[in-house]
């Protein structure tokens, strides 16, 4: 069963993690198996087959961490026009197929005019955790 309304707000430009936390049908803790990939898409719409404005794949700008699948943002990745977008989560194991959440990726405005970091200076990175039951594999 795929969750929806799983929804995620970034601000333009901005640097963020999301955290999926992935469970079986009978709500233990999902593992990925060896062969096992996750994939994750930001779109216009739902329907959208064009290019995706954002795409991370396993161990490209997807770690599995347990059975929690952190997808990292990068600023060049949320610097969208502002706006609603879709994003979506599958996961790929055992020859099956499960989208483990769907929902809105909602991208605000922000500030431009603020330049870029100086040397020494830290970055600082959001966290949004959503806990997904939705992985129906055995």
């Amino acid at each position: 069963m795929t969750i929806s309304g799983q929804n995620v707000t970034v601000y333009a430009g901005d640097t963020q993690t999301v955290a999926v936390q992935l469970t079986d049908a009978n709500g233990a803790p999902f593992t990925l198996s060896a062969n096992g990939t996750v994939k994750y898409r930001v779109t216009e719409t739902s329907h959208d087959s064009a290019d995706p404005e954002i795409a991370k794949e396993l161990n490209a700008g997807i770690l599995m961490d347990q059975n929690v699948a952190e997808v990292t943002l990068l600023s060049a990745d949320t610097n969208l026009p502002p706006g609603i977008y879709y994003h979506e989560m599958k996961i790929y194991d055992l020859g099956d197929v499960s989208t483990a959440m769907t929902g809105a990726f909602v991208v605000r405005n922000a500030l431009n005019m603020m330049g870029a970091l100086s040397q020494g200076q830290s970055m600082l990175s959001g966290r949004v955790t959503l806990s997904v039951n939705a992985v129906k594999f055995p």
